[in-house]
């Protein structure tokens, strides 16, 4: 005879009046037993079905490992809810660098999926608008005051909004995602981590998004971020890497950086990102792309400095550009850039101030052949080095303005269609060809 001893608890052993009740119930009992993990199978036994429908969130505490067993959790038609969130997120202590919440695990097993279900109606147009609530209610996972945490193994459809976020998280790592939505509803990223954000690592990232596949964006909104600061903690975005993602984001960011009002980013590593191939008439903005001019008031945009130390290796883009620069960026190193297909521009930098930059190793290989590899226009800085470029056909290796000085090293282009460079003389811009 043997006994049969469980290391967790199952919410198909509560009898409460939704699945969702029931989940809760499970966590809280594995808390107050002292085991600290749910497992969620697949078979919902309380409705004798495939699915467990959840419409209200799930709230986690610390020490809590949550195992997705082969399951299905959808979330309910016509609610305002995130499908996941840690406890304190909201309360007056979650605010606090005491009230952090550690050890939070959200792990798939087999096709392990979080499915946003049927759109609500809650966008960023109507939010806060008619009753509505904040569109941070249509996340699937919301971590805020996190550290070491883990998301893993997951698969997540038709989010409403962004699949994953986090605010004020750090020591944790985002691991074998894969997303697919389409563009029928606006924004709705995969991951995001905003302010506070730190020491994070994110890999093995796949799917289609509706919006940027990962966004590190590091701003304060009126109605969210400014609400939800924790005492003790900065506002800034770095330790971060993210490595091997495989993705469409539509017509949107595979990867974007993005900081203003004094929030900086820095100490990123990009590792391998590779666009997926859509159809024609889907093209993404870029495969990575660092800052942008809109976001804030002019005055508020990022200063040099602000954004720096950003590692960017092994990018394979049919984007319009495989990298993407706006207003500024410090100590940037890029290299092995692959453009393919449809692409059109290596690296494009647009309205920026960029000091200490490398590209090295620029492959392009466009079915177009008549684009320009590097469109740098009204950049401003110096210590601009662009080498080892290897082309079969291209308008222009270069197309220069607002004053920057730029230096190219061992270029190869078979055939140039228009000019080797287009340089603005008016301004100072600068081209050396070593």
């Amino acid at each position: 005879m043997f006994t049969v001893i469980e290391y967790y608890t199952d919410p198909n052993n509560y009898n409460e009046e939704t699945d969702s009740k029931c989940i809760q119930k499970a966590i809280d009992q594995a808390v107050k037993l002292g085991l600290n993990q749910v497992v969620i199978p697949r078979p919902n036994k309380r409705r004798n079905d495939q699915i467990w429908i959840i419409d209200e969130t799930i709230l986690l505490p610390s020490g809590i490992t949550v195992v997705l067993n082969n399951c299905v959790l959808r979330l309910a038609d016509n609610v305002f809810c995130q499908m996941f969130r840690n406890a304190a997120a909201y309360a007056s202590e979650g605010k606090e660098l005491r009230g952090e919440q550690r050890d939070i695990v959200i792990k798939g097993i087999g096709n392990a999926v979080l499915d946003g279900g049927n759109h609500n109606g809650l966008t960023e147009k109507t939010s806060l608008t008619n009753g509505m609530p904040h569109i941070s209610q249509n996340f699937i996972i919301y971590f805020h005051n996190v550290r070491d945490f883990s998301i893993q193994n997951i698969k997540v459809t038709n989010q409403r909004h962004w699949a994953i976020a986090l605010m004020f998280c750090r020591f944790g790592r985002i691991s074998n995602i894969d997303f697919y939505c389409d563009e029928s509803v606006g924004n709705r990223d995969g991951i995001d981590l905003r302010v506070g954000c730190n020491n994070i690592i994110i890999e093995n990232i796949t799917g289609v998004t509706g919006d940027d596949t990962i966004a590190l964006t590091a701003l304060l909104h009126d109605h969210f971020e400014s609400k939800e600061l924790v005492l003790g903690k900065d506002t800034d975005i770095y330790n971060v890497s993210i490595k091997n993602v495989i993705a469409s984001p539509h017509r949107h960011n595979i990867i974007r950086l993005l900081n203003h009002q004094g929030n900086k980013i820095y100490n990123i590593n990009i590792d391998t990102v590779i666009g997926r191939v859509e159809p024609a008439d889907i093209k993404p903005i870029s495969a990575v792309k660092i800052g942008h001019n809109h976001y804030a008031p002019p005055e508020s945009f990022a200063k040099l400095g602000d954004t720096h130390d950003i590692t960017v290796k092994n990018i394979y883009s049919h984007a319009a550009s495989a990298i993407n620069i706006a207003t500024t960026v410090k100590n940037l190193f890029c290299k092995n850039i692959h453009v393919m297909g449809s692409g059109e521009t290596g690296v494009s930098i647009i309205k920026a101030a960029v000091e200490n930059a490398v590209f090295d190793t620029i492959f392009y290989n466009s079915k177009e052949n008549h684009g320009v590899i590097l469109n740098f226009q009204e950049v401003k800085g110096g210590n601009i080095t662009v080498k080892n470029i290897i082309a079969d056909s291209a308008r222009h290796v270069i197309s220069l303005s607002g004053g920057a000085k730029v230096a190219l090293e061992n270029i190869s282009v078979k055939n140039i269609l228009d000019k080797l460079l287009v340089v603005s003389a008016d301004d100072g811009s600068e081209v050396k060809l070593k």
